[in-house]
């Protein structure tokens, strides 16, 4: 269930998935909408595509969503195996994840 000012986004994002919209796709960056939905803050959307499939695939995904200060999408992708091994970020996040 999507916070009240998710739904539109969840509902879209639902809707996409529904007519077979490719959930690992990339935009010029080289983003997926996993990573879109994790930057900004999105969990339900987060769960939503991991349940649905989405892969985790970018290498030191976490460094795009700590700094923004998401920390349960963060301990959610760590749960689901997201790299955390990023040198320049690796005591941070262990510390802020243990």
């Amino acid at each position: 269930f999507c916070p009240e000012e998710f739904l539109l986004f969840c509902d879209v994002v639902k809707l996409l998935v529904s007519r077979s919209a490719d959930k690992s796709c990339k935009d010029k960056q080289g983003y997926t909408p996993l990573h879109a939905a994790a930057a900004s803050g999105h969990i339900e959307i987060v769960k939503y595509l991991l349940r649905m499939g989405a892969e985790i695939i970018l290498t030191c995904f976490l460094l795009s969503v700590f700094p923004v200060g998401h920390v349960e999408v963060v301990k959610l992708l760590v749960s689901r195996s997201a790299d955390k091994s990023c040198k320049d970020k690796a005591a941070t996040i262990s510390g802020l994840l243990q």
